[in-house]
C-alpha cells in the first residue's frame, strides 16, 4: 500500500489535470492512513529500538549461515527458515526481515550483483525520464514511480516482502517470489518509451511547421 500511496503521490503533485490530481492526492492520503493503521504498532517498536534490535539477530545469524562456498551462489530460495531454523520451519522465524539479507542467503553475492546492475539502469531510465520535467507526457506518474522505487528500497531494510515473501502454514512452506521491484522497474522503461515517442512526435511537428 505504501508503494501505491507513493505512486499517487507523484500524480497529486505533477500530474496533468486538477481532477487527476485531487483524486490521486485522496487516494495517497487513504492509503497512507490504511497503511500507518496496520503498521502503527510495528512502527513504534521499529523506532524505539526493540525490533530493529531482534533484527539484527536475525542478520548476523544470516551472515553466520553464508560462512562458505554458499556465499556465492546463495543456499536457494526460500531455503532461509530450513537452513537457520536446523531443518524445521518456525512460524516465528521464516525471513530475515530485510530483503537484501534475504536476496543474499537466496541467490548470495550473484544476486546481490544483479540487484546492484538493475539499480544503476534503474537509476539511469529514471533520471533521463524525470530530466525532461513536465514535457513528458506522464511526468507525475514517473515521479511516482520513483518515489514508489525509493520507499521500497527503505522499506527493504527492515523487511524482505520487496524480495520474497515466506507463506508458512502448519505442514507447509511456500515461498512467492514479490513481484514489485520487476513491475516497478518494467514501468521506468515503458515511461522511458513514451516519452522518447513524445520527443520524437514533437520534434516531427516541429519540422512540419517549419517546413510550412
Amino acid at each position: 500500500m505504501a508503494v501505491a500511496a507513493a505512486i499517487c503521490l507523484g500524480v497529486a503533485l505533477f500530474g496533468r489535470g486538477w481532477t487527476l490530481r485531487g483524486a490521486a492526492l485522496l487516494g495517497s492520503i487513504l492509503l497512507l492512513g490504511v497503511t500507518f493503521a496496520n503498521t502503527d504498532q510495528s512502527l513504534l517498536r521499529l523506532f524505539s529500538g526493540e525490533s530493529l534490535r531482534g533484527r539484527m539477530v536475525l542478520w548476523q545469524g544470516t551472515l553466520d549461515l553464508m560462512n562458505g562456498p554458499q556465499y556465492i551462489t546463495g543456499l536457494g530460495l526460500g531455503y532461509w527458515p530450513w537452513a537457520y531454523n536446523d531443518g524445521i520451519v518456525r512460524t516465528g522465524f521464516t525471513h530475515p526481515h530485510n530483503a537484501y539479507v534475504q536476496l543474499y542467503s537466496d541467490t548470495g553475492v550473484i544476486g546481490l550483483l544483479a540487484l546492484a546492475l538493475a539499480l544503476v539502469v534503474s537509476a539511469h531510465l529514471a533520471w533521463k525520464v524525470l530530466r525532461q520535467g513536465r514535457g513528458h507526457p506522464y511526468f507525475g506518474l514517473a515521479v511516482g514511480i520513483v518515489l514508489a522505487t525509493v520507499v521500497t528500497l527503505a522499506v527493504g531494510v527492515v523487511e524482505a516482502a520487496p524480495t520474497g515473501i515466506p507463506v508458512v502454514a502448519k505442514e507447509a512452506y511456500h515461498y512467492v517470489i514479490s513481484p514489485a521491484a520487476f513491475l516497478l522497474g518494467g514501468m521506468l522503461v515503458v515511461l522511458h518509451r513514451l516519452g522518447l515517442e513524445g520527443a520524437g512526435e514533437a520534434s516531427k511537428e516541429g519540422g512540419l511547421r517549419s517546413t510550412s
